[in-house]
Order: structure tokens, then C-alpha cells, then sequence
């Protein structure tokens, strides 16, 4: 990535939750669903297991199917918000080399309080398994939710995935970034050089002025738009007794 988006979302991150990250932590990636690649790749071998919430993002199993790794699927209902918890990981035998938690969370939108990000973020870190943090919906929270919170609050040896395709609205930029271990760094920039070389320089250019006040401020007006819109679809929604 080039050191003006790298610096740029370094500094995004100490605004928004105060957490010191250093320009060679971030790697720009191919939108996140490059960075799921990548991530995957770096952090997994061949029949590792990893868990993740059911319902969730499809992708997830799908690349790691693909890359030969065994899914674990933890059954996730109301009770946690449709989210798993350490407590869940916890129990699950045999242990696990990954996690994937995604806070808000696609398909069911919820977020992990940041108490139990913590929690899982460090039972992660007891155990030794990898956890992969997608944050892609960050900054696309109503009124009434819990706060989001970043992994890195609590582990460095998270891995998080963003993307400048949610709260940014540049889908077809096609921009993401990663925040990453020291230790991983080396393996996502040989994969990268294989992979894409590196995204688009334009798009790379353009998403340094996401980070101006004038663009924060017309991503908002966007959340300020959707939250009008899901107030119509609930009340309609009550309306025919749903």
C-alpha cells in the first residue's frame, strides 16, 4: 500500500479508539475479500481447524474449504445475539487453530459487546489459536447498540480485516486493508506480490480523502439515510404483524 493510506488509516484508528498502530501494521489489500484470502493463507495450514458463528458471512467457509482447512460451525441464536462467546469456544473439543468473528456481524447485523471481544480476544491468546477480526461494518452502528470495539484493544495478535466498501460506500474501488502481527507480515507480503502485486494505485489515492473530515461527514449523512430507511422497513414490518 502506499505510505499516505498506511499513515492515513494508522491515524484513523488512534481517533476513533485511541490505539497506537504503526504504518507497517497495515496492509492494503484487494478489497477485504482479498484480505480474507490473504489472511487465510498467512495465518492456516491444511486441516486446521477453525471456528466461526453460524449464520454467518458464506465466504468464510467457502475459502477455507477451499484452502483445506475444517470449518467448525458453532450454532448461534438469540441467547448471544446470533454471536459466539469464549465460554463457547471453550467447550469445543478438539480445540481449534482459529476464530472468526465478524462485530457487526452479515448476515444478522449484531455486534459483540466489547467486553466479550476482549474475552474472546485473550482466550485466543491463552489457547493459541489465531483469531481473525472482520470489521468491515465498523461505523454502520444505530442508535441503541453496543459500542464497536477493535481487537487490536485487546490482542496484537489478532488479525483484522476492514474494507473501504461499507461506511466509505467505495465498493467498486475495490480497497480493504488488514491490520497485522509482526509475525505474519512477511508471509502476507510475499502472498501479495503472487496474488494482485498491490490494488489499484488510483483507488489507493482516492481513499486517503475518506479520512477528511468533509467525507466523515458525508458517511455519516449515509448512516443518518440507512437508519431512516430501516425505520420504515421495521414499521412496516409491524404493520402486517411481523
Amino acid at each position: 500500500g502506499t505510505p499516505e493510506l498506511r499513515a492515513a488509516i494508522a491515524a484513523d484508528y488512534r481517533r476513533q479508539h485511541g490505539l497506537e498502530v504503526e504504518p507497517d501494521a497495515v496492509v492494503i489489500t484487494t478489497g477485504s475479500s482479498g484480505g480474507f484470502l490473504l489472511t487465510f493463507l498467512a495465518c492456516f495450514d491444511v486441516g486446521d481447524r477453525v471456528a466461526l458463528a453460524s449464520p454467518g458471512y458464506p465466504c468464510y467457509r467457502n475459502i477455507l474449504s477451499a484452502l483445506g482447512c475444517e470449518v467448525v460451525e458453532i450454532p448461534c441464536g438469540p441467547q448471544t445475539r446470533f454471536q459466539p462467546t469464549a465460554a463457547m469456544l471453550a467447550e469445543l473439543d478438539p480445540p481449534v487453530q482459529g476464530v472468526i468473528v465478524a462485530s457487526p456481524a452479515n448476515p444478522t447485523g449484531t455486534v459483540i459487546a466489547p467486553e466479550e471481544l476482549a474475552a474472546i480476544a485473550s482466550w485466543c491468546e491463552a489457547s493459541g489459536a489465531r483469531l481473525v477480526s472482520d470489521e468491515v461494518y465498523h461505523g454502520l452502528v444505530y442508535e441503541g447498540a453496543p459500542p464497536t470495539s477493535c481487537a487490536w484493544q485487546t490482542s496484537r495478535n489478532a488479525v483484522v480485516v476492514n474494507s473501504f466498501s461499507k461506511y466509505y460506500a467505495m465498493t467498486g474501488w475495490r480497497l480493504g486493508w488488514l491490520l497485522v502481527p509482526v509475525e505474519l507480515r512477511r508471509a502476507v507480503e510475499c502472498l501479495t506480490g503472487n496474488f494482485t502485486i498491490c490494488p489499484p494505485v488510483l483507488s489507493q489515492l482516492a481513499a486517503v480523502a475518506a479520512f477528511t473530515p468533509e467525507a466523515t461527514a458525508e458517511a455519516d449523512g449515509h448512516l443518518h439515510h440507512y437508519a431512516k430507511n430501516r425505520a420504515l422497513l421495521l414499521d412496516g414490518l409491524r404493520g402486517i404483524g411481523i
